[in-house]
């Protein structure tokens, strides 16, 4: 194949594996595509082929294999704000919420300003057991951008894990006056506290 005849031209080439790699991939051939990008990496040990070995670890569910390339990437090169949220991703979804948390503030100081990326935050201290800090963070990121329906999405959420509901209706309610086209927010809007006077949209 064109593949054997270009690795065969240039064994030391990290090109002909990986795109032989890329190639099984793509045809669904998934234990000889990593075992291609195996070889690559062990020519090339590059942040490119780090994460990109990360992330079809991910696909197969191999987390633990994807955590493990991606704190080589972060460790590579340390000043990319996305290898940091890729790292952050993982852990979470290895149950680290510690080290996602240290990982998604790492990717925020690289990146600051991202709302995305603060809720993310916000999300990720609730669930280690501080709500109190959460809350405030949430609260903190609507009043900054109260046209943003995302931040009162989650400022309702927050509401609700703490037996919160009247704030958490009239948060609900503010996001779907801003996005009166998402059913699921009016819905929600409606299932909690339908009582909150329609022309409640702020939280006080």
């Amino acid at each position: 194949s064109i593949f054997a005849k270009a690795i065969a031209a240039d064994a030391e080439n990290s090109d002909g594996y990986s795109s032989r790699g890329n190639f099984r991939w793509g045809i669904g051939d998934y234990k000889n595509g990593l075992a291609d990008l195996d070889k690559a990496i062990a020519i090339e040990p590059s942040v490119a082929l780090y994460l990109q070995r990360a992330y079809r670890r991910f696909q197969t569910g191999d987390v633990a294999g994807a955590l493990s390339d991606g704190v080589l990437a972060c460790v590579i090169s340390p000043v990319a704000a996305n290898h940091w949220r890729f790292l952050a991703t993982l852990k979470t979804m290895r149950e680290d919420l510690e080290g996602a948390t240290v990982a998604l503030r790492r990717a925020m100081r690289l990146e600051p300003g991202d709302i995305k990326q603060e809720l993310t935050l916000g999300e990720l201290l609730r669930r280690s057991g501080r709500p109190g800090e959460a809350l405030a963070l949430v609260r903190d990121i609507a009043e900054r951008v109260p046209d943003d329906e995302r931040a009162w999405i989650n400022l309702a959420v927050m509401c609700q894990h703490g037996w919160r509901d009247f704030d958490a209706a009239r948060a609900f309610r503010r996001a779907s006056c801003l996005r009166p086209d998402r059913l699921d927010l009016v819905y929600r809007d409606n299932l909690l506290l339908p009582a909150v006077p329609r022309s409640v949209t702020d939280i006080a």
